[in-house]
């Protein structure tokens, strides 16, 4: 029993050994243009959106994105919490595209009423390494399926390109 376990533990350390954590995070500015029955409204949102990932090899990584969004016209908050799973499928010299699978819960606080919910995302997106420590992040939601609410329940689901583009810079530990 006690090889079993000493196995075990050392076949992890050897998979954990080239493993490396980063730490980072996304900014993103979004401006929208309402026109609505000969009204014309502009909504501005900002994002803030820290992450944590755990890189297993050159292929696979796991993280976590925390997310906070705020609108400057509709007293809207929304909070997300998405931890993530990623596979780099192709590298071209510093540039290296992904995919990952996303899922976690997201709050919306909208003029005094609160609503929570769960969805899952496909994310395509690529890295520059800029050097051995920093690199950029860049990133948007393919395909979407989310709902929110209890007493009005919204479900959405998409198939797009999100207008909504990420880009952060990632620093490793």
């Amino acid at each position: 029993m006690k090889k079993i376990i000493l196995s075990i533990v050392l076949a992890f350390v050897a998979f954990a050994s080239n493993a490396q954590f980063h730490v980072g995070g996304t900014v993103g500015l979004s401006v929208q243009s309402i026109i609505a029955e000969g009204d014309n409204q502009s909504v501005a949102s900002i994002a803030i959106a820290p992450e944590l990932s755990y890189k297993f090899n050159h292929k696979w990584a796991a993280g976590l994105n925390l997310g906070l969004s705020a609108s400057s016209t509709t007293n809207m908050t929304t909070l997300t919490c998405a931890p993530y799973l990623r596979y780099t499928f192709a590298e071209v010299g510093p540039v290296n595209f992904f995919a990952e699978v996303a899922a976690g819960y997201e709050g919306v606080s909208y003029e005094g009423y609160s609503l929570g919910g769960v969805g899952v995302a496909l994310r395509p997106g690529l890295t520059v390494d800029l050097n051995e420590k920093i690199h950029l992040v860049g990133r948007t939601t393919l395909l979407r399926w989310s709902t929110v609410g209890d007493e009005i329940i919204v479900t959405q689901i998409g198939l797009a390109i999100n207008p909504s583009l990420e880009f952060g810079v990632m620093f490793r530990l």
